[in-house]
């Protein structure tokens, strides 16, 4: 049987007590969450179509408890989790232009102290998973104009951003979320791979493409 205790922003599933700390306090959401998807599912049979739609209205709820708690819980990974407003890279992030990337691809060689404070202020941005940190971390740290021309090779004459220093930022970036902490860079990577191959359907780009299809069309129809 589940048992489920609420206190303050923990969940705690059948020891009836509370974590004893942040990384217990997700875990037991986790399996909270997992629990209840397996009770559901494994023993259709035991539940009246009634029943059925209130644990799934309850599973509704526990998510969004979880997504809660992940949330409150990023702000207790760092004691010290402010940075102080003169070590802000103020201009530096997004990056705007190609130029603008070249020259913080040339400060990040000759300037160490920029490398960690990029760190720590993408560090702070947040998200509730894998992808949605890593998709948070990117699009504060590289524009739709820029990610367009850039993929994670360097194929077609773009730029390679597996070359650059910028990588490394973003991935020790992620890894300051706790929810992350201990992804491996492939699965960071992975997540890099597929933001950039979507710039091109960002800020109106699939519809500006699917403008000139349309126009194409009709120009070869006329002709």
């Amino acid at each position: 049987m589940l048992i489920l205790v609420h206190k303050n922003i923990y969940f705690s599933i059948c020891y009836q007590q509370e974590p004893k700390d942040k990384q217990a306090a997700y875990q037991c959401a986790k399996v909270t969450f997992h629990v209840s998807v397996f009770l559901v599912l494994s023993q259709p049979c035991l539940v009246s179509s009634g029943l059925l739609k209130e644990l799934l209205a309850k599973q509704e709820m526990i998510l969004d408890q979880q997504n809660r708690i992940l949330g409150i819980l990023q702000t207790f990974h760092h004691p010290n989790n402010e940075i102080n407003e003169s070590t802000i890279p103020k201009g530096k992030v997004p990056v705007e232009t190609i130029e603008a990337l070249k020259c913080l691809e040339a400060e990040l060689h000759t300037d160490p102290g920029l490398k960690s404070n990029l760190i720590s202020y993408l560090g702070l941005i947040g998200g509730l998973n894998l992808k949605d940190i890593v998709w948070r971390v990117m699009k504060s740290t590289i524009s739709t104009q820029v990610a367009r021309q850039m993929n994670w090779r360097g194929v077609n004459d773009k730029i390679s951003l597996q070359r650059l220093a910028l990588k490394t930022i973003i991935i020790d970036a992620v890894r300051r979320n706790p929810v992350t902490a201990l992804v491996s860079d492939k699965d960071v990577e992975v997540m890099m791979v597929k933001w950039l191959h979507l710039a091109g359907d960002r800020d109106g780009g699939r519809k500006q493409r699917q403008k000139n299809a349309d126009e194409k069309k009709r120009a070869e129809a006329d002709s």
